[in-house]
C-alpha cells in the first residue's frame, strides 16, 4: 500500500500547476497530516491521479495473476489470485 500512495503523491506533484504546489508543501513536510486528507483526495481525484492509480493497480496485478496462473494448481495458487483480486477492490 505505500507503493501506491508514493506513486500517488509523485503523480500529484507531477500533475499539480506549479503556482498551486500544496503537493510539494506536503511532501516537504514530510507528508500528508490526517486533516489534509479530505482535501487530497479531491485534488488527487481532480487532477486524475487517483483514476490513474487504480488503472496502473488493474494492469499490473492482473500481469501478477497471469504469472500466478502458471503455478501448479492448487491451494497456494488460490489464495494468491483471490488475494491479488482483493487488493485489486481496495479503493483507497
Amino acid at each position: 500500500m505505500a507503493a501506491k500512495k508514493t506513486w500517488m503523491l509523485l503523480s500529484a506533484l507531477a500533475a499539480e500547476d506549479p503556482s498551486d504546489a500544496w503537493f510539494k508543501a506536503m511532501a516537504d513536510r514530510d507528508g500528508a497530516r490526517k486533516e489534509d486528507v479530505p482535501e487530497a483526495r479531491a485534488r488527487m481525484a481532480a487532477l486524475g491521479v487517483v483514476e490513474s492509480a487504480r488503472d496502473a493497480v488493474i494492469l499490473h496485478s492482473e500481469h501478477a495473476i497471469r504469472l500466478i496462473e502458471s503455478l501448479p494448481a492448487g491451494d497456494g495458487r488460490s489464495i494468491l489470485v483471490a488475494l491479488t483480486r482483493k487488493m485489486q477492490e481496495r479503493l483507497y
